[in-house]
C-alpha cells in the first residue's frame, strides 16, 4: 500500500508525537524532601501516616504521635493522655475521628481536640491495623488477639473469635459492607458476620500463597 501525502503526514506525526512524548516521559523528574529529627520529628522510625479531614498529616513514630500543617510540627506523647508513646497504626473514621494504636496494644482516640486512652485488657499485643466501613463500628486487628470490634458510640469492644484463627498472628484487615478480609501469618481469610454479631465464615482464600499477608 502506497501511502498519500497527507496520510503520510499524518502518520509521521503520530510517530514524532510518541517519541516528544516518551523523550519528556522518560526524562521526567520528581522533587523529594526528607523530613527527620532534625526538623521537628521526634525520631526518624516512621510507622504510620494518615491526613485527617482538616489537611493535617499525622505521623505515628516510636516516640510518639506528630501533626503537621505544613510548617511546623507538633508533638505529642503519653504526657498528652497518649496510652503509650509507640504508635503502631493510624486511622481517620468516616466521622473524622483520628484513631491510633499502640505497640502495647491499647488504643488512643483524637476527638474535638482532646486524646481519650482505651485499653482492652485481654490484649498486649500490637495494633496492626484500624478499620471501619461506616462510623457505627471501628474494626481493630490485634497481632496476637485477632479482630476486635468496637462500638464507637459507647466504646463497648468484643472479641472476634474464631477456632480457624487459632495459633496465627494478623497483620492487617479490610473492612467493607458484606465482609471482611484479614492478612494472617497462614495467609488471607473471607470474614462473614452472622445475624447476633459473631463470624459465621471464615474461609481462607486459597488464589494466593499461603504466607504473611501484611
Amino acid at each position: 500500500m502506497v501511502l498519500l501525502p497527507r496520510q503520510l503526514f499524518i502518520s509521521l506525526s503520530v510517530v514524532l508525537l510518541i517519541l516528544i512524548n516518551g523523550h519528556y516521559s522518560g526524562a521526567q523528574s520528581f522533587q523529594f524532601k526528607t523530613y527527620d529529627s532534625n526538623v521537628g520529628l521526634p525520631q526518624n522510625f516512621v510507622y504510620a501516616i494518615v491526613q485527617d479531614n482538616d489537611g493535617y498529616i499525622w505521623m505515628g513514630t516510636g516516640e510518639g504521635l506528630v501533626r503537621y500543617n505544613g510548617l511546623e510540627f507538633d508533638n505529642f506523647n503519653h504526657t498528652d493522655s497518649l496510652s503509650e508513646d509507640f504508635v503502631t497504626t493510624l486511622h481517620i473514621s468516616s466521622g473524622g475521628d483520628l484513631w491510633i494504636g499502640h505497640n502495647n496494644g491499647d488504643l488512643t482516640v483524637f476527638k474535638d481536640g482532646e486524646f481519650t486512652p482505651l485499653h482492652i485488657k485481654e490484649t498486649q499485643s500490637p495494633v496492626t491495623s484500624i478499620e471501619s466501613f461506616n462510623d457505627q463500628y471501628i474494626w481493630i486487628t490485634s497481632q496476637n488477639t485477632g479482630l476486635i470490634r468496637i462500638d464507637n458510640t459507647n466504646r463497648e469492644y468484643k472479641l472476634m473469635n474464631h477456632p480457624k484463627f487459632e495459633h496465627k498472628l494478623f497483620y492487617s484487615s479490610h473492612v467493607t459492607n458484606d465482609y471482611i478480609l484479614t492478612g494472617t501469618s497462614e495467609g488471607m481469610y473471607r470474614i462473614a458476620l452472622s445475624d447476633n454479631d459473631t463470624i459465621s465464615v471464615a474461609e481462607q482464600i486459597t488464589d494466593i500463597p499461603i504466607t504473611n499477608i501484611t
